[in-house]
């Protein structure tokens, strides 16, 4: 008997709605996919995995098993035109709103994309805990999705003058050491030409 509700249960969903940005918008940009008969008849399956092969069929799912997802087209996709900066967990939550991203089932996957954006310099990566920032010459950084994460577009990157993790700020390096008797920096003195030797 239960081995029959369960082959009905299969029967009756067999409709997957799922959203897509090429869906017409009077369905609510809903795509109708039916499930295949062979699938839903497969009783001894769990139909969850019927569900998920649909979307990764249909390019709407990333799994830890699909091909990272370049940073350009995400940032095409999740970013908006004039946007300079996002934190890391806006960007996970954009796999959630935006049609034309695919549903984000494992976040190892969106911390490769970042990575990736790091690399091809379409971002800059700021931890604000830490107040580093980490460009294509830094070592990797461990990726964090969180608030407190942020994707910079270099310009703007360079704009704040954030600090690059290896790299030293130019106002960072030591001043020249300055005469006491000129003032001027001692490699532009010339106290002592005019007192005929050299200055201690």
């Amino acid at each position: 008997a239960e081995l029959d509700v369960r082959v009905a249960i299969t029967k009756v969903y067999r409709h997957l709605y799922f959203p897509r940005a090429d869906a017409p918008q009077k369905n609510g940009n809903l795509v109708h996919e039916l499930l295949p008969a062979q699938d839903q008849g497969d009783v001894p399956k769990d139909q969850s995995q019927v569900v998920l092969r649909v979307l990764r069929q249909q390019q709407k799912a990333l799994t830890g098993n699909e091909p990272m997802l370049s940073a350009a087209f995400a940032k095409s996709r999740a970013w908006d035109t004039r946007q300079t900066q996002m934190t890391t967990e806006e960007l996970r939550k954009a796999f959630a709103r935006r049609l034309s991203l695919p549903m984000l089932f494992d976040v190892n996957q969106l911390k490769k994309t970042i990575l990736n954006g790091i690399k091809t310099q379409v971002w800059i990566y700021y931890d604000a805990r830490s107040e580093m920032a980490y460009d294509r010459d830094a070592p990797p950084p461990a990726v964090q999705i969180t608030d407190e994460a942020y994707l910079y577009l270099p310009e703007e990157a360079a704009k704040l003058d954030l600090p690059i993790k290896g790299k030293v700020k130019s106002t960072e390096v030591a001043e020249e050491e300055t005469c006491p008797v000129c003032g001027k920096p001692v490699s532009q003195c010339t106290c002592a030409d005019d007192i005929g030797g050299t200055l201690p």
